[in-house]
């Protein structure tokens, strides 16, 4: 059977690679006209520095971030947002987002993709920022460094500056910590409604399959866990995510910090 290929880059300790694998495992079958995706994962090693490598930034993503989908001869270019991935896979995957559904699972899946992960999951360990800046200085001192590595490493600096530097002020932490709170009750009114009798692991929308919100909602859900945010995260919500994290599915998927 003809598949498309596609490689997904990744590092098992990013919460939003685990986001796009998860989905990915419980994607289902394609739609019509679309061809099932053979996947082939490849490791970039965020916490050593392979993401800052000149490949890397200047052929696959210039944020020097995963997770990255790539399909040479069906895609123009890399998905290098784990957010528009996720998307791309709705499209092609039915069950991820049933029409009836789909437009609180697109409004939904943005907020939560607006949330800084960072922030939330280095609350307490922010001289995590101040290495990733240190790193790419640090590499952009080396001997021999191309002009187009150069580049490509200041624009990394200026992300990184952005959104993992400036994202844990006590002020930024306190704001995301909120937000986190606010949508969770948010989903949590949601899920109540379509499940009448608040079965401990139903699905937000009372599907048989997860939709893609799901998914993210419980890579999510075990963050927060494992960050020991589990008070921001109503009561039922605890629970499913207690629950679905014990399967085998999300294990293959999941590593804590």
């Amino acid at each position: 059977m003809e598949t498309q290929p596609c490689i997904l880059y990744y590092d098992e300790r990013s919460i939003c690679s685990s986001m796009v694998r998860y989905t990915l495992a419980n994607a289902g079958s394609p739609g019509e006209n679309y061809l099932s995706l053979s996947p082939e994962l490849r490791e970039i090693d965020i916490f050593n520095g392979a993401q800052l490598s000149e490949p890397y930034l200047c052929e696959v993503n210039p944020k020097g971030q995963v997770p990255v989908l790539e399909s040479k001869g069906y895609l123009e270019k890399p998905i290098a947002d784990s957010l528009e991935i996720t998307l791309w896979l709705c499209e092609r995957h039915p069950d991820l987002r049933p029409p009836e559904y789909a437009d609180d699972i697109n409004r939904l899946l943005r907020d939560l993709h607006a949330i800084n992960f960072f922030t939330l999951s280095m609350r307490n360990r922010p001289q995590r920022a101040e290495l990733l800046e240190g790193a790419i200085l640090a590499k952009m001192n080396t001997p021999d460094l191309s002009t187009t590595h150069k580049k490509a490493l200041e624009y990394k600096l200026t992300v990184t500056r952005s959104e993992k530097v400036d994202g844990v002020r006590p002020e930024v932490i306190k704001a995301e910590v909120e937000s986190a709170r606010a949508l969770l009750n948010d989903i949590d009114t949601i899920r109540r409604t379509h499940n009448k009798k608040d079965q401990a692991s139903a699905w937000i929308f009372g599907t048989m399959a997860p939709t893609a919100l799901d998914t993210t909602l419980i890579c999510f859900l075990a963050r927060l866990m494992d960050v020991q945010l589990d008070e921001v995260i109503p009561p039922a919500l605890l629970e499913l995510g207690r629950a679905k994290r014990e399967t085998n599915d999300f294990k293959e998927i999941w590593l804590s910090l």
